[in-house]
């Protein structure tokens, strides 16, 4: 039987964890310090800023030399075009649109989800649990995403004002589910914190 509770609960509910301590009273635990989904630059990033303890200290796949890219917006503006750059920038790097995916914790008002920019318009599509179709990037919330990967992944609307709870395991979820790329749109105070910096 195989379990996070800490990073991977982002439904927030202690019960689970409660009701399988009284059924197995003498369950054994461990920390899961490897990590086999990601690349090592994305995983250290994922230890720093989803606060995670003890993080990541082995990976089983070799490191490329990328670095994940964090792209800083203010509250309230329109992360369309960030959106757009990040999605024609994967696809210059040789990623098929269909192997992009778009998530972020909000669902109907994401940016994939209310951009008006005719070109993100064309080929975002929601996920709908079929593989994307050729020229199609799909958008889902981080929420239906878990447990799913995809080869480059753009999480965007990672403002910790706006989305209500359990924000450090959203964080963590979507940002481990990106197996080679990974850009995130990150509201500039809400990075600032993640890194330890003030509001």
């Amino acid at each position: 039987l195989f379990g996070d509770f800490e990073r991977q609960a982002i439904f927030d509910n202690e019960k689970g964890r409660d009701r399988l301590r009284s059924r197995a009273p003498y369950l054994s635990t461990h920390k899961l310090m490897q990590n086999c989904r990601n690349l090592p630059r994305i995983g250290y990033q994922v230890n720093m800023l989803s606060h995670l303890q003890p993080g990541y200290q082995q990976f089983r796949r070799q490191d490329d030399g990328i670095d994940p890219v964090f792209s800083q917006y203010q509250a309230g503006q329109d992360q369309s075009a960030l959106l757009a750059a990040a999605i024609r920038g994967l696809k210059d790097d040789g990623y098929e649109l269909s192997e992009v995916v778009v998530l972020s914790p909000l669902r109907d008002a994401s940016t994939a989800a209310t951009t008006s920019d005719p070109w993100l318009r064309q080929i975002l599509k929601p996920a709908d649990g079929l593989p994307a179709r050729p020229g199609q990037v799909q958008y889902s919330t981080i929420h239906a995403f878990k447990g799913l990967e995809a080869p480059a992944v753009v999480v965007t609307d990672l403002d910790r004002a706006t989305t209500t709870d359990n924000f450090d395991s959203l964080l963590y979820v979507g940002l481990t589910r990106a197996t080679d790329r990974l850009i995130a749109l990150i509201e500039v105070s809400t990075l600032r914190n993640a890194v330890g910096g003030t509001a």
